[in-house]
């Protein structure tokens, strides 16, 4: 299952829930294109999400209102009983501020510079 608006991508790939935020996106589409758009794939395939991977290549310095959505998806995330991971790729104030919004009780979280390596690590708990 696949959701996506201007330069935002919410997808399920084999058990882990990929989403990537781009520069240039509107800060708006977090809480009200994104979020429900999560919500929506979190009701068909919550008993199949492992874990998160979120890449976050935004320029601007995110606002209050966005790490109050994600600190929902947390939330969100807690209610699941298969989670297990949560993975995200963002740079400077950026990495360091998401850590703790992307918090999940009773899962791990980790910080990774390359994309592909936290989807790996979200699906398997390794790294190669």
């Amino acid at each position: 299952m696949r959701r996506q608006g201007e330069n935002w991508i919410l997808e399920v790939d084999d058990g882990v829930l990929v989403a990537q935020f781009e520069k240039g996106i509107d800060f708006d589409a977090f809480g009200d294109e994104a979020f429900p758009a999560f919500k929506e794939i979190l009701a068909a395939h919550g008993d199949d999400i492992v874990g998160s991977a979120n890449l976050v290549t935004v320029e601007d310095h995110l606002d209050n209102d966005v790490y109050t959505v994600w600190e929902a998806a947390a939330d969100k995330y807690e209610e699941l009983g298969t989670y297990q991971r949560g993975a995200f790729v963002a740079e400077g104030i950026t990495k360091f501020s998401l850590k703790s919004s992307l918090d999940v009780r009773g899962a791990e979280n980790r910080a990774f510079d390359d994309f592909e390596t936290a989807i790996e690590w979200v699906r398997t708990g390794n790294v190669s």
